[in-house]
């Protein structure tokens, strides 16, 4: 599992962004934590007292720097929800790993506090989709919970749309208290379907990307002269001969949601094991996948597939967008990893080192 605290990730879609909380969002939060009609909405169980009901700036501001403390001592992480278009904070999202002896354990709490403006149905569905399908991989957990009292109306049809379920388990804090009105929403993994054949047209405009754009030369001499691509666009090349069998394992996690992280809208992945298997496929919809054999895939904690090897045991795997926007190629006998695109680039560049990674040239 990638360490959220470490990773501190950011995400963003044209409406929202969620990123880590700063004291310079005390003005904007003060407006979310001082308005009348959202503090009936938020979730204060097993908070030691506090209601989230602030009505200063300085009251604000230390709320602010206790959950950046919180976040340091890696207890939860509490994000800023930032409006694109207002460019302003219009509420917060604190998530983190519950163990316990109740129902509720194994389990990704989610707590989301919104602007009452923002308590509306469509909004929610928006900002919940930032998060939801990430959240069981950052929180090595198989159900995620989040509270929403009986008047919430719009923000509970927003979590049943997205797949919650009103539970009738009750979450036990600390003082034995026990705390109702959890919605939750349990881990599944995708089943697979054998796939329709890829088409010829797909066949060879990735064979042709190969050969063409990317000037594959295939080598089983690892002390070859001539390089295995000629990329005339911005990449990194990354030396794998060091990664252990525990980073082995926190690559295939990490990877296929870096892969659906980046993948536009409409776009798919081209997974190939050279001279042997050549699939297209959506991660996370890999019953959707076409291929040239019938194949299982890999699906990693997120119930995120991935086609082919990561880490190359004895053959080339390809990993490319459709598009040719980015792509992982892996070789076997020089033991290395070529990254290309600049959205992969920039994430990948957030996790090598913990994968066992090391740099070895970038070319910008």
């Amino acid at each position: 599992m990638i360490d959220v605290y470490e990773c501190n990730p950011r995400y963003e879609t044209l409406k929202y962004t969620l990123r880590l909380v700063e004291r310079t969002d005390c003005d904007d939060l003060l407006k979310v934590y001082s308005d009348a009609k959202s503090q009936p909405f938020f979730n204060s169980d097993n908070c030691y007292g506090d209601d989230f009901c602030y009505s200063s700036s300085e009251e604000m501001d230390k709320a602010i720097a206790f959950w950046l403390e919180k976040f340091e001592s890696k207890d939860f992480i509490r994000w800023a929800l930032v409006d694109n278009i207002k460019k302003e904070c219009v509420g917060t999202i604190e998530l983190f790993h519950r163990e316990a002896n109740d129902f509720f354990t194994d389990c990704g709490l989610l707590r989301l506090d919104l602007r009452s403006d923002y308590e509306l149905e469509d909004r929610i569905k928006d900002i919940l989709s930032l998060i939801i399908e990430p959240a069981f991989h950052l929180f090595n957990c198989s159900k995620i919970a989040t509270k929403a009292v009986p008047e919430a109306k719009e923000r509970i049809q927003a979590l049943r749309k997205k797949g919650f379920e009103l539970s009738k388990d009750k979450l036990v804090g600390h003082d034995g208290t026990e705390y109702g009105d959890y919605f939750v929403l349990k881990r599944k993994i995708r089943k697979w379907e054998e796939p329709p054949r890829i088409s010829k047209v797909d066949e060879d405009f990735f064979y042709n990307f190969l050969e063409k754009e990317l000037r594959f030369y295939p080598s089983s001499d690892e002390s070859s002269p001539w390089l295995p691509f000629s990329l005339n666009r911005p990449f990194a090349v990354y030396d794998i001969s060091k990664v252990t069998d525990e980073q082995v394992k926190l690559l295939y996690e990490a990877i296929p949601s870096l892969f659906a992280k980046c993948l536009r809208k409409g776009h798919m992945i081209y997974s190939c094991d050279w001279n042997h298997n050549l699939f297209l496929y959506d991660p996370r919809k890999p019953e959707n996948c076409a291929g040239d054999s019938e194949w299982l895939p890999f699906i990693n904690s997120e119930g995120i597939a991935v086609f082919g090897e990561l880490f190359p045991d004895g053959d080339y795997f390809f990993h490319i967008d459709k598009y040719g926007t980015f792509g992982y190629l892996s070789h076997p006998w020089r033991r290395e990893v070529w990254i290309f695109g600049e959205n992969l680039l920039r994430e990948f560049d957030k996790i090598y080192e913990e994968i066992g990674f090391v740099s070895k040239a970038v070319v910008k």
